[in-house]
Order: C-alpha cells, then sequence, then structure tokens
C-alpha cells in the first residue's frame, strides 16, 4: 500500500518535464523583465552589466565565441589633420579617427535609442585588439579627457572611436624626386586573433572621409587619391585579417623650381658668358668659371643633405650633373682657346724679334712678318669663330635637354 507522501509524488512524477519546461521558461521571462523593470533604465542596465552587477557579461570573453563564430568588426578612419610627409626619415603622420564598431548579443537591451556610454566605462568592454602594421609612433589624445566617443544601440552594437595622432612609415621611390608621387600605406589588423576569431572589414559606407582643405595643407606635397582593400597577413603563428589604406602624395614642384631648378640654370647661363671674352682675359674667365662650377658643386650637396641616401640616380641628380657638365664644358672651351691664343701669341713674338742688318735680310724679314701677321689674323679668326660658336651651341644643348628632361620627368 503506497503511503500518503509517495502517493502525492506518484501524482505529479508525470507532469514533472512540462514543470521543468515551465521553470525554464519562468527564468528567461525573468531575464527580460530585467531588461524592462519600469525602474531600470537601459542605461543602468548597461552599467549594471559592466560593472558586474548583472550577470551575463565577461570583458574577457570576446563576443560569439560560444557560438563558434568569428567577431565582425567593421572599421573606417576619418583624416582630422595631415601633419608631415618627411622624406628623410622616410614616414609621414596624421590625425585620425580610428573607428570601429561590432556587435555584441550579450549588451542587448529594449529600447529605440542609441546610448552614449562615459568614456570610463571603455576599459569595461571587450575591444578588438588591432594595431598599425606600419606604425612607428602613435599618440592617443587625453587633454582634457580621454578623447573615445562609445555608443551603444538597441541590438548590442558598439561604436568606438578614439582619436590617434599616427607617424606610420612610407618607404619612398625617389627616383623621380622631385617630380615624384608617393604612395604611403596605412595598415592595421589584429595583432593576436587569428581569422577563426576575428575578422575585420571596411566600413561600408564611407570607409575613409578627409576633407579637401585638408589635402591642400601640406607646403611640400598634395594628396591626390586614396584608396582602401582587404589583406591577410600570413605568420608561423597563424593567418591575420588586417585593412590597408594607400594615400597618394604628390610632391609640388614650386619650391624645387624657385631653389634649385632655375638658379642652377641661372648659373649655366652666366658661365656662357666667357664666350663673349677676350682670350686674352684670363683672370675674368678662369674666375667665371671657378665662381660657377663651385656654385653648381654646393647646390648639389645641399640637395644631398637633405634626402636619404640611396642607392640609386635621381632625376635631381640628373639635373645637376648635367649642368656641371655644361659649366666644366664651357671652362674646357675656355682652355681651348687660351691655348690656342697662346701658342700662336708666342710664334709672333720670336718673328717679331728677328732683325737683320742687309737689305736682303731687311726685304726677306718684311715678307716673312706679312706671312706671319696674315697667319696670326687666320688663327684669331679661328679664336673667334671657335668662342661664336659656342654661343649657339651651348644654349641650343641646354634646350635639348631641358626638352629631353621635363618630358621624361
Amino acid at each position: 500500500m503506497v503511503s500518503g507522501k509517495n502517493h502525492w509524488l506518484f501524482l505529479i512524477h508525470p507532469w514533472l518535464p512540462l514543470l521543468c519546461v515551465l521553470n525554464v521558461l519562468h527564468a528567461s521571462q525573468s531575464n527580460v523583465d530585467n531588461r524592462t523593470e519600469t525602474n531600470v533604465s537601459p542605461y543602468q542596465y548597461i552599467l549594471d552589466l559592466l560593472d558586474g552587477t548583472r550577470h551575463g557579461y565577461n570583458k574577457k570573453i570576446r563576443p560569439g565565441y560560444y557560438q563558434g563564430a568569428p567577431t565582425n568588426v567593421s572599421c573606417a578612419i576619418h583624416v582630422n589633420d595631415l601633419e608631415k610627409v618627411d622624406d628623410l626619415l622616410m614616414e609621414y603622420s596624421m590625425n585620425v579617427y580610428f573607428r570601429q564598431s561590432w556587435k555584441d548579443e550579450r549588451l542587448k537591451f529594449i529600447g529605440n535609442e542609441t546610448l552614449q556610454l562615459h568614456y570610463s566605462l571603455v576599459d569595461k568592454l571587450w575591444l578588438p585588439d588591432l594595431y598599425f602594421n606600419n606604425g612607428r609612433q602613435s599618440k592617443v589624445h587625453d587633454f582634457p579627457v580621454p578623447n573615445y566617443l562609445l555608443r551603444v544601440s538597441p541590438d548590442g552594437t558598439i561604436l568606438f572611436s578614439q582619436r590617434v595622432t599616427l607617424n606610420l612609415a612610407c618607404y619612398m621611390d625617389l627616383a623621380n624626386f622631385p617630380l615624384d608621387t608617393q604612395a604611403c600605406p596605412l595598415m592595421f589588423g589584429s595583432y593576436g586573433m587569428t581569422q577563426e576569431h576575428l575578422v575585420s572589414s571596411w566600413r561600408s559606407n564611407s570607409p575613409i572621409a578627409l576633407d579637401m582643405e585638408i589635402a591642400e595643407q601640406l607646403p611640400l606635397f598634395v594628396l591626390t587619391g586614396y584608396r582602401h582593400d582587404i589583406c591577410t597577413d600570413m605568420y608561423y603563428t597563424g593567418s591575420y585579417s588586417c585593412l590597408n589604406a594607400t594615400f597618394y602624395f604628390k610632391r609640388r614642384i614650386g619650391y624645387y623650381v624657385s631653389q634649385i631648378y632655375l638658379p642652377s640654370s641661372l648659373v649655366v647661363a652666366l658661365s656662357w658668358a666667357s664666350f663673349f671674352m677676350e682670350p686674352d682675359a684670363v683672370a675674368g674667365r678662369i674666375s667665371l668659371g671657378i665662381l660657377s662650377t663651385l656654385t653648381i658643386t654646393t647646390q648639389k650637396a645641399y640637395i644631398t643633405e637633405s634626402l636619404p641616401k640611396v642607392s640609386y640616380i635621381k632625376a635631381i641628380d640628373i639635373w645637376m650633373l648635367m649642368c656641371l657638365f655644361f659649366v666644366s664644358l664651357a671652362f674646357i672651351e675656355f682652355a681651348v682657346v687660351n691655348l690656342i691664343y697662346r701658342y700662336y701669341r708666342k710664334i709672333n713674338i720670336s718673328h717679331s724679334q728677328v732683325t737683320s742688318s742687309n737689305g736682303i735680310q731687311n726685304a726677306y724679314q718684311e715678307n716673312k712678318s706679312t706671312c706671319t701677321c696674315k697667319m696670326g689674323q687666320n688663327q684669331a679668326r679661328k679664336r673667334s669663330f671657335l668662342d661664336l660658336i659656342s654661343r649657339g651651341i651651348f644654349p641650343a644643348l641646354f634646350l635639348l635637354f631641358n626638352i629631353v628632361y621635363w618630358t621624361m620627368y
């Protein structure tokens, strides 16, 4: 015979599965009720989750971990300021708003408005471990408070933005310097999470934004464009998702025209002044040639000091070497003219010193002197002809060089 207590258990036993289901539904409903309590606002609910007052959130566990899915992080960059492009250090600096967005189901709440959270709550959130691959130095601004923007949407989407100044490596090809365009990359991705855990992507609308006024503010460069793409870094520890943005900087030519091209061209033209001097104006022609050569050499040294040492020839090197060649060639032309002048002048002097006491010898000497004078006049005309053709050939060759140079570069 069944006792009274066992009799009740016997009657309840068929209903035990249904009671368990009802208990689970009641627990789930209580969790939902926690989000919709009339005395708890959505903001307070998120605060309680992040502070640990309510269970269900752990910043050490990434979103989607228990579901076995990677966390998708959407990124965007707003360029706030372009500070410099340094040829010598091969780097460039910019100030950006670096924005990241991801979805965390644990932070869902009932409501219609996106919550603006306090910047101090950043330390209580799980954050993607993104870093800048080609960054040499970075600074997150914290005056007067950390420059963070943190928002949470009702569906659990988090927007995290921070203001960062970056010094980024940009290895330049200076073969066409200073008529070059440089492509400077900005690469970033996950440091410790492989693609199985974190996947980064560009935001679908306006992944890179900047004002055109910013593109024109650099003194020696102008930003002509940019592009973005997705990449994958392969290492021994695995494959990592990464993003890449490339900025194209075209060098402004105005500074180099006024400081290098025009002065060196004027020095080359100044060296042609020796073609209009007399062959016996040795002091003036030598001084002009030496001064022109030293000026070109000094300009070349100044340019070399302001650029990194590279093993290939740059466009500016070709220009300066050709200017030095034209100046040296004008100096060599003077040496040839002066050599001819001195040689025949010496012959004339030696013949003029020959005297004779008899009439036959005097007549012979007079005829010989007449021939010598005619010879000297012919050589003088040759010297004048050499200077004369140099006055036309040198400018023509320099003009031809300019046409070829500016066409190539």
